[in-house]
């Protein structure tokens, strides 16, 4: 099993940011040889951001509002949805026929997944009549939704 902690060095010691997960990972794997690998952690890039905003938030509002209008569908369909209408590219072939393709997001630039990223927003705010919340409004509801499930189930028990 592996197992992926942050650590920041002082006092020459490493100290990890989350001990109680840390000791029982060590716990879980004790008498097993295990390998270490360090490196630097990194600020997520731009279009790292827009991928978790893209996945999180946009898709959730954008699954509600296609509901509401009576589509049925999870995340992997609302996806493609979106995809299909704001993220094709015409390819021409080399006997001259175009072709039209749907993009991966990870097929995108960051220029181009940004205009689809905005594309997409307008659509469900004009189309599907549902507003986006913002990324860290979004991630703060997450968290107060799963701390408020978390007491209710350690008081139902």
């Amino acid at each position: 099993m592996e197992g992926i902690f942050l650590f920041r060095p002082k006092g020459g010691k490493l100290t990890p940011y989350n001990k109680f997960d840390f000791d029982r990972y060590i716990t879980q794997n004790e008498g097993i040889e295990l390998i270490a690998h360090f490196e630097e952690s990194a600020n997520s890039s731009e279009k790292m951001k827009m991928y978790a905003f893209y996945n999180g938030p946009v898709l959730d509002v954008a699954m509600a509002g296609y509901r509401r209008q009576g589509y049925v569908g999870d995340k992997v369909v609302t996806d493609y949805r979106l995809r299909a209408e704001f993220a094709k590219k015409i390819n021409v072939n080399p006997n001259g026929k175009t072709d039209i393709v749907v993009m991966g997001q990870s097929s995108m630039s960051k220029k181009r997944y940004h205009q689809f990223l905005c594309d997409v927003l307008l659509f469900i705010e004009e189309e599907l009549e549902m507003e986006v919340p913002d990324a860290q409004a979004y991630k703060d509801l997450l968290y107060f939704k799963n701390r408020k499930e978390k007491k209710s189930r350690n008081n139902n028990q």
